[in-house]
């Protein structure tokens, strides 16, 4: 069953009110109060003033969780770097003597005849050892540790929720109901409520579902012997002053 939100024309002059949230058995009804005042225009010329916003519903007894804020869990954010951390590191000491490495001084044979003035005995081959590098000790540079500005910690929140009521569509029996509460003082001549004669069967009635599906003209022609009671439609109550006609 549509809901819509519409202007209700209450002369032919046009002046009009705006009225929401009716159905389309509502604005039937409202059409056969006030058809005869406003020319048969109860929502503007061709019924364009009336606007579909949703679907009739009503509470059960059962209800639903509605989260409006979900749970956050606690978070730190690291505050900005000053300092990037630096590892220890070992320095070697400053060179003292260079490294030589071993090398080896080849023979010289023997020259000339033995006992003779000219003779040069041979040299066997010699082995001059390394000599090793002569630094300064090692210096141990330590590690250096990452400077950052305060770390900023964001508390944990609580879920926020409510507990809504599960809805389901209102059937023609309860919108029927409804708008005998509210337009009790909407009779005819004889001070028989009108809903009564447009919906005659309580217990099964069968009330238009859509707007497009209302036969406009038709039941304009149903105000026949009807007299209006001024009803505040924003309370359902009766109001102190007459209809205009």
């Amino acid at each position: 069953m549509e809901v819509a939100n519409c202007r209700l024309r209450l002369n032919k002059v046009g002046s009009d009110v705006p009225i929401n949230g009716i159905t389309p058995a509502e604005a039937m009804l409202l059409h056969i109060l006030h058809g005869t005042q406003n020319g048969g225009m109860t929502f503007g010329e061709e019924f364009e003033k009336i606007t579909v916003v949703g679907t009739a519903m009503v509470a059960t007894k059962e209800t639903k969780k509605v989260i409006d804020k979900p749970a956050v869990k606690e978070s730190v954010t690291l505050g900005k770097v000053i300092q990037v951390a630096v590892p220890a590191r070992v320095q070697k000491g400053k060179l003292i003597k260079a490294a030589v490495p071993a090398t080896v001084i080849p023979a010289v044979p023997a020259r000339g005849t033995p006992s003779q003035p000219d003779y040069v005995a041979a040299v066997p081959q010699k082995m001059v050892p390394a000599v090793a590098e002569q630094r300064e000790p090692d210096v141990t540079i330590p590690a250096i540790p990452e400077v950052r500005e305060p770390s900023i910690v964001t508390p944990a929140q609580l879920e926020i929720s409510h507990e809504e009521p599960v809805l389901r569509d209102r059937t023609d029996a309860e919108e029927l109901r409804r708008l005998a509460s509210k337009y009790n003082g909407a009779r005819d001549k004889t001070n028989k409520p009108v809903i009564e004669s447009i919906w005659p069967d309580k217990l099964n009635p069968k009330l238009p579902k859509t707007f497009k599906e209302i036969d406009w003209q038709a039941t304009g022609s149903v105000t026949e012997g009807v007299e209006t009671a001024a009803v505040n439609y924003a309370t359902g109550a009766l109001a102190t002053s007459a209809l205009p006609k």
